[in-house]
């Protein structure tokens, strides 16, 4: 195939003066049409074996072609939009299971951090209070980070680091694959939870300092302010996260498939 015009016509004057049977592959259809009298072509993993030269072998792929439009059926749109409705239909129950799944998961992690951060925050100081509220914001924007890091990510990477049976490579592609699930369950679940309870929890906050500089009358100021404070680092948190994510979204996804991998590890 990169052979110059001298050596393809010493080939073929060998070829040509040759005597015996002769099996060769080649891209070249000049060459297989001049002296292939058999052909033998491979595809989707089957061999046809067909008794002629290179054009004869074009002839009759487009006579096949040509018959198979003919005798094509005219409705066969239909048939694909039936196919599609079918597979839609198969695919809606697990869509169904999913989305009672979610709820269910949304209830009961709902459940737990609000009792938990209520039982926190009746019990400790001033202090404590903000370093929770802090913290719930910092899980929401973690989270969503590594949400849009899994619908941002490419597989090939990983791809090269399971081959070299790199530890979480395998599961950096399970998150991908299901990046769908994996977003809705950060981005949805546990992002609009720690955004309901870090709002609750600026509240008792507010009640908090109110109580501590006993001046009923700014309540209204102080609640403000901590409502402020909140959506100010949530939504500046959750922006900078966003373009950090779509940046590294392989090191994040990677970084995030080794944590589960330990997790994992500890269960066996």
């Amino acid at each position: 195939n990169h052979l110059d015009i001298a050596s393809r016509e010493w080939i073929e004057e060998a070829v040509e003066n040759f005597d015996g049977v002769l099996l060769f592959v080649s891209h070249d259809r000049y060459f297989i049409n001049r002296f292939a009298n058999r052909i033998w072509m491979l595809e989707d993993g089957k061999i046809t074996d067909f008794k002629g030269d290179y054009q004869q072998w074009l002839a009759k792929k487009a006579r096949e072609e040509e018959l198979r439009n003919v005798l094509k059926p005219q409705n066969s749109k239909k048939q694909e939009k039936e196919e599609k409705r079918e597979k839609k239909q198969k695919k809606q129950p697990k869509r169904w299971r999913w989305c009672v799944t979610i709820v269910l998961v949304t209830v009961c992690i709902s459940a737990a951090f609000s009792f938990i951060s209520s039982v926190l925050l009746e019990n400790s100081g001033m202090l404590a209070a903000f370093l929770l509220l802090f913290f719930i914001v910092a899980l929401g924007i973690l989270f969503d980070m590594v949400g849009v890091a899994v619908t941002a990510a490419d597989e090939k990477p990983f791809h090269a680091m399971a081959a070299k049976k790199v530890p979480g490579a395998g599961k950096a592609i399970w998150l991908l694959r299901n990046a769908d699930k994996v977003a809705s369950f950060c981005n949805d679940v546990v992002g609009d939870i720690c955004g309901i309870i870090s709002g609750a929890a600026s509240a008792v906050i507010a009640g908090q300092i109110i109580a501590e500089i006993a001046q009923t009358g700014r309540g209204n100021v102080v609640q403000l302010a901590m409502s402020g404070l909140v959506a100010g680092m949530t939504v500046g948190g959750k922006a900078a996260g966003k373009s950090i994510a779509m940046r590294c979204s392989t090191n994040i996804v990677f970084l995030t498939a080794r944590v589960l991998g330990l997790f994992s590890r500890k269960k066996k």
